[in-house]
């Protein structure tokens, strides 16, 4: 029963972080990710239509929709030179993404009193070592449209512009897991990579009541198929699927060590058997079949297997709760020493109680094959 009992609240324990690891990440994006994403699906801009943006507006649900761009660069400070995404913003921008609250350097502005400026991830600005207070600027180098980018043209074939830095943001989990942007004014991206008419997205925050699934289906039927529709959750795919696939994978990991736990009760059940087998003896006498004395054993199968794995249930859900109040447990420095991130869902107990209780079960069938079917008093003794 102690292996139940530990199996269960390591199973517990463990699909929590997992949870909680999935939560802060979706926290994270959601910071900087809109709710839905419209792009071209062939090419990467496309010219914006009035009548099909009032169109989108007027769905039920949705708050703002705002154009943005988005394209690949190249930042030099000094000597030193990255590549990064610049995301070009409107002034609106601001209640899609929220920047302001992850701030870790200077202030969220991209113009000021006629001049440009930009605010770098904190990754960028490390590789950089960009200081927001040093006398000469950035430079942003993007590719000039229609231009052919041979080594001997090569100066000429990009556009270089200067920009001051502004502000470092940081946003902890998805600056190691995700691509994080270099935001600049919509005007000073547009010219920067020529985009005339054209823009690189339509991205869209609902109202907190409205229903993503039901809000993208109706945007796939209004754009049709020259138009790509994302959720949140298909923008990052890769990163949810990974998540959710490593959560399998220890769950039935953990539900094998539960198994093999679960023998012990074989164990237990044999030697009771064994001890009661004139017992057996005495009720078969008084006219009990062999499927009733196979049910005892069963129901004492489960009864082991069921305060086992309530046991194991409240354990589990102490330390979790512990964890989620005190954070006594940290994670590596590398991650600024938080607190390993908890959250218990209903569904994962149900699906533990489930499990524990089938192999309970299974178990039990397997051990009562081992009761004699032709047992007297007179063998016994």
């Amino acid at each position: 029963m102690i292996g139940v009992l530990l199996s269960t609240a390591a199973l517990v324990i463990i699909l929590s972080v997992f949870n909680g690891f999935e939560k802060q990440i979706l926290d994270s994006y959601t910071t900087l990710s809109p709710d839905i994403k419209i792009t071209a699906t062939s090419g990467k801009r496309f010219k914006p239509n009035d009548k099909t943006l009032s169109k989108l507006k007027s769905i039920e649900g949705v708050q703002i929709i705002i154009p943005t761009i988005q394209e690949r660069a190249v930042l030099q400070f000094e000597d030193r030179t990255t590549i990064s995404t610049i995301l070009g913003l409107p002034p609106q921008g601001g209640l899609l993404y929220d920047f302001k609250s992850l701030m870790q350097g200077g202030d969220f502005y991209t113009q000021y009193d006629n001049g440009e400026f930009i605010v770098l991830p904190y990754q960028t600005a490390l590789e950089l070592k960009a200081n927001l207070f040093a006398l000469s600027p950035l430079h942003i180098y993007a590719p000039k449209r229609g231009k052919i980018r041979s080594s001997s043209q090569l100066s000429h074939s990009f556009k270089k512009e200067p920009i001051r830095p502004s502000g470092i943001y940081e946003t902890g989990v998805v600056d190691r897991l995700g691509e994080n942007y270099a935001v600049v004014s919509f005007d000073f991206a547009k010219r920067l990579f020529s985009m005339e008419e054209t823009i690189s997205a339509w991205e869209i925050k609902l109202h907190k009541q409205a229903k993503l699934s039901s809000v993208c289906q109706k945007m796939r039927k209004l754009l049709g198929k020259n138009f790509s529709v994302k959720d949140r959750y298909e923008l990052n795919e890769t990163l949810f699927r990974m998540i959710k696939l490593e959560k399998f994978f220890v769950f039935a990991t953990l539900v094998i060590i539960l198994l093999i736990a679960a023998f012990n009760i074989v164990g237990s059940l044999s030697m009771i058997i064994i001890d009661k087998k004139e017992d057996i003896a005495i009720l078969k006498s008084m006219g009990a079949t062999q499927k009733t004395i196979k049910k005892i054993f069963v129901l004492e199968s489960l009864m082991i297997s069921i305060f086992g794995a309530f046991s194991g249930l409240c354990l589990g859900i102490l330390v979790s709760f512990l964890q989620l109040k005190f954070g006594f447990i940290k994670m590596q420095e590398s991650y600024g020493a938080t607190p390993f991130p908890i959250a218990i869902h209903l569904n994962d107990i149900a699906l533990i109680s489930l499990v524990v209780l089938i192999i309970g079960f299974l178990i039990a069938l397997f051990t009562v094959r081992s009761i004699p079917k032709q047992l007297n008093i007179q063998d016994v003794h």
